[in-house]
């Protein structure tokens, strides 16, 4: 009897524990699992979170439904590997059997306490609610947050070794990257599309198809390029922006112009201008007014800046070999 006893004790005890923990991951993946690591669970609330604001914002714009759902699909991926790698370097913390002192955990709640809600503890607690966490939940994320910067720092930081010779040799090898943008100030005539085109008979007696608007963009760019002042024929025929001011746009930057047009406007040197630029909306005419190219600082201005930038790749780089190497040590599955 002691012996069927046993038994049957032991029986309901395993039955109890493994209930235990399928209750814990169910509790964990009521809203489905995006992806397991070792016996961490990743689940679609932690991609939602992780992505913000920015899903959304491509379901909103006004990409082709395709391009939308595709770039969907590569922004959740993108959460899910960030979240694995994450998780994993969280998992050598505590395999190398690290230990985090609480009393800094202690002091990162307190500093959120201070910074988010103005030292007001009872609006923190109202936060933590309204986000449906519990105050242990906090602790568990803030301390795995510290292991990730540990780690980070013992393992990728302390590595990267940045020399004089390194910074020079970097700087002789990309100083394009340090220069800034170039600038260009430009004057724009623009003519809108007919709503019809106009038939019309060619030099060779054949009858075709014409925009009136083009013909008209072709001849004021003779006129210009004849000598003709760029800045009235502007206010007179222009239908773009700035026709008062002779088309003057000002002093812009590639970034602040649409590729088709900033490609031809920053190809231009100073006071020339360019061909008749055909788009879908209509016809261009860009003068480059003036130009800036300006070249990179002396290396003493910037070295600083250089070392960052040293230490950022580098670093990327020993991340990269330390996930690969985590990648392969440990089970991920992504669902």
């Amino acid at each position: 009897m002691p012996t069927t006893a046993f038994k049957v004790s032991s029986a309901v005890l395993i039955y109890s524990l493994c209930l235990l923990v399928a209750n814990k991951a169910l509790a964990q993946v009521t809203d489905g699992i995006a992806a397991l690591v070792n016996n961490d669970v990743i689940t679609f609330s932690d991609v939602r979170r992780e992505i913000g604001d920015a899903e959304k914002a491509i379901a909103q714009s006004s990409l082709p439904p395709e391009e939308k759902s595709k770039r969907i699909r590569e922004l959740r991926l993108a959460a899910i590997n960030g979240l694995i790698d994450r998780r994993l370097i969280i998992q050598e913390f505590d395999r190398k059997q690290f230990q985090m002192p609480q009393n800094l955990v202690d002091a990162q709640i307190r500093s959120i306490i201070r910074e988010k809600h103005g030292g007001d503890r009872a609006k923190f607690n109202a936060a933590l609610r309204k986000e449906g966490k519990t105050m242990e939940q906090l602790r568990k994320e803030v301390e795995d947050e510290l292991k990730l910067q540990a780690m980070v720092f013992q393992f990728i930081q302390k590595r990267v070794v940045v020399s004089p010779e390194k910074v020079e040799r970097y700087y002789r090898e990309n100083k394009k990257e340090f220069a800034p943008p170039a600038e260009a100030r430009l004057a724009i005539l623009f003519l809108s599309r007919s709503a019809s085109p106009e038939k019309r008979t060619d030099e060779r007696g054949r009858t075709i198809e014409v925009d009136p608007q083009k013909v008209l963009a072709d001849d004021l760019l003779r006129k210009i390029r004849a000598g003709g002042d760029f800045a009235e024929l502007t206010r007179i025929y222009s239908e773009g922006p700035h026709r008062e001011e002779g088309g003057d746009w000002g002093w812009l930057t590639q970034e602040a112009l649409r590729p088709d047009l900033a490609e031809v406007a920053f190809s231009l040197s100073k006071g020339s201008v360019s061909k008749v630029i055909e788009t879908e909306e209509g016809y261009y005419i860009i003068k480059a007014l003036d130009v800036k190219n300006p070249g990179p600082p002396p290396l003493e201005k910037i070295r600083d800046e250089v070392e960052k930038r040293i230490q950022i790749i580098e670093g990327r780089d020993i991340q990269n070999e330390l996930i690969q190497r985590l990648r392969k040590e440990n089970f991920v599955k992504i669902f």
